[in-house]
């Protein structure tokens, strides 16, 4: 089978479950696991895409070389490749030259349509997962509702990651039929691993693009109105290149002093998230939107607790116990966030966490991270891949 994503969350999930199905003896027998036979191993083998959506005019390449690719050989896609015309005839070649029987779509936007012709050109099913933005994404479903519904209503399952996305999902395309909740998951190299944490008092780790829909502006506000009561809290702010440009670039205009902030470029220092969950008191979330929230389950696995919002599907992963889910109120505008409110809200929670040892929330981050540990996940997967083959042969 192949597995084609961009780059992001995306990506990390399509390596991760790739390594997972070949490599987890759950995955191995979920095929078979409602029979009364013995399980017979499922041998998956699984190649894998990668590009990045704002260089689908210019620049196509391969994952790197990371655990998850390493599983096995690479599609070769050239950088040659120009627009969908090109990526449908691409698809095509790559089938020709090693045929695959099952195609993952990990971003619906880029390829859908070339796995629609592919299905209807060389007989391969192929499945769609919904990771989040794309679903909310207006010129997705908004300007191309009729094809984005086509190519979901010939795929032969639809997953999202977390209940709430497929709600969103079913709003959008009322009639689809074949939609499954299959969550995201604990990367492997980070399960059952006792990490070994050296909190500093006051510090605070913030992990993001620093795109709008992170509400940046709210983030640096919340900080500012903490340090008016703990002068000496620090935030450290992992993100991307192109995060860190936009962040200095907020600091320029005046957004924040930059006292006691830490803008770290995790494209260049990769070991810096890592570090940076074993330093903090807490980790702090601001978002407007979160189809799953990957980074809170991994802040999660290092025994970090989770400030945030209680948006998108982040009370479906924490559950609406969880002490730090922020309640966001309405402004002056009827349905409009009042973002400076919010502010205020996440400062105090800040504050909350500084004062409360995080050993009081150990039981509760337990059972969250065993929810997601990865192998049920893996299992999941594997069983609908083998129906959709199933169905296919019957239908072939």
């Amino acid at each position: 089978m192949a597995m084609l994503a961009t780059n992001g969350g995306s990506s990390m999930v399509a390596k991760e479950l790739g390594l997972g199905l070949m490599s987890n003896p759950l995955a191995n027998s979920a095929a078979n696991t409602s029979s009364k036979q013995q399980p017979q191993p499922v041998n998956f083998e699984v190649r894998y895409c990668h590009l990045q959506a704002n260089q689908l005019q210019s620049e196509h390449y391969l994952i790197d070389a990371e655990p998850g690719a390493k599983t096995s050989a690479l599609l070769d896609i050239p950088p040659s490749l120009g627009g969908t015309m090109d990526s449908i005839s691409e698809l095509l070649r790559i089938h020709d030259d090693w045929p695959f029987e099952l195609l993952h779509l990990h971003n619906l936007q880029i390829f859908g349509l070339s796995a629609l012709l592919l299905k209807q050109l060389r007989n391969v099913p192929y499945i769609v997962t919904f990771h989040g933005s794309d679903i909310l994404n207006p010129h997705l479903f908004d300007q191309n509702l009729e094809v984005a519904t086509q190519v979901l209503r010939h795929a032969g399952a639809i997953t999202c990651v977390s209940n709430y996305l497929a709600d969103k999902l079913r709003q959008k395309v009322p009639d689809l039929t074949n939609i499954h909740v299959i969550s995201n998951f604990v990367r492997a190299s980070w399960r059952d691993v006792e990490f070994v944490c050296k909190v500093q008092p006051q510090r605070f780790l913030h992990v993001s693009s620093m795109r709008a829909v992170k509400r940046p502006g709210v983030l640096l506000n919340a900080f500012s109105q903490l340090q008016k009561h703990l002068p000496n809290a620090h935030l450290a702010i992992v993100t991307t290149t192109e995060g860190a440009r936009r962040t200095k670039k907020m600091l320029n205009d005046g957004v924040h002093s930059g006292h006691g902030l830490q803008i770290i470029d995790g494209d260049l220092n990769p070991q810096a998230l890592t570090d940076e969950y074993a330093q903090a008191h807490a980790m702090v979330l601001t978002s407007s939107f979160e189809g799953f929230g990957l980074v809170v389950l991994e802040a999660l696995q290092h025994n970090l607790p989770v400030i945030t919002p209680a948006v998108g599907a982040l009370p479906e992963i924490l559950g609406k116990d969880w002490p730090y889910l922020v309640i966001e109120q309405e402004g002056e505008r009827a349905g409009v966030q009042d973002d400076e409110q919010l502010s205020t809200d996440i400062a105090q929670a800040m504050n909350k966490a500084v004062q409360a040892p995080n050993e009081c929330l150990k039981s509760l981050i337990k059972q969250i991270v065993n929810r997601y540990r990865g192998p049920q996940q893996i299992a999941q997967y594997a069983a609908l891949y083998q129906r959709i083959l199933k169905n296919q042969c019957q239908d072939y």
